[in-house]
């Protein structure tokens, strides 16, 4: 499914199958952007790399393929409204000797999401707890738009 508004076609990345998409459209999931989030790059740049999704993580090999296919989060690509769980993540992959080796400097990057759909996880899913979580299905084609309104983020945030 997709929608015009103006002259920009929004339509969903190609790689989510056309199931999963209709149920995005359906969840409730908007174009009502969050002006500050937070998001970790694992490979410490500021890059489209990092804004890729669980699910495309998966198809490159990146992550283990343990996400549901049937749960639409899996092919979002998560932010969070406050910055606790991306630091608790940071300093995870610091800690594990293998991760460190494959992501030796993360960095926290915060900006507002864009060119896409959002949705607060928990107003989807009736068991997570975390209201901080965001569900951003970026529009095929707009990463490079999205990353624009990023920045890594000082200690000082």
């Amino acid at each position: 499914m997709n929608t015009d508004k103006g002259n920009e076609t929004k339509e969903l990345s190609s790689v989510i199958p056309e199931n999963i998409r209709k149920k995005i459209w359906e969840s409730g999931a908007g174009e009502e952007h969050f002006q500050q989030v937070y998001r970790v790059a694992k490979w410490g740049k500021l890059e489209e790399k990092a804004f890729v999704s669980t699910y495309e993580e998966i198809l490159q090999g990146w992550i283990p393929d343990r996400y549901s296919k049937e749960e639409v989060g899996t092919y979002s690509t998560s932010v969070y409204t406050s910055r606790k769980n991306c630091d608790k993540f940071i300093n995870c992959l610091k800690r594990s000797v293998r991760l460190r080796k494959e992501y030796p400097h993360p960095v926290l990057l915060t900006g507002n999401t864009s060119h896409g759909l959002v949705q607060r996880t928990a107003e989807r899913v009736s068991d997570n707890s975390d209201s901080t979580h965001i569900d951003w299905w970026i529009f095929e084609g707009a990463i490079k738009k999205a990353v624009r309104n990023f920045r890594i983020c000082e200690e000082s945030d």
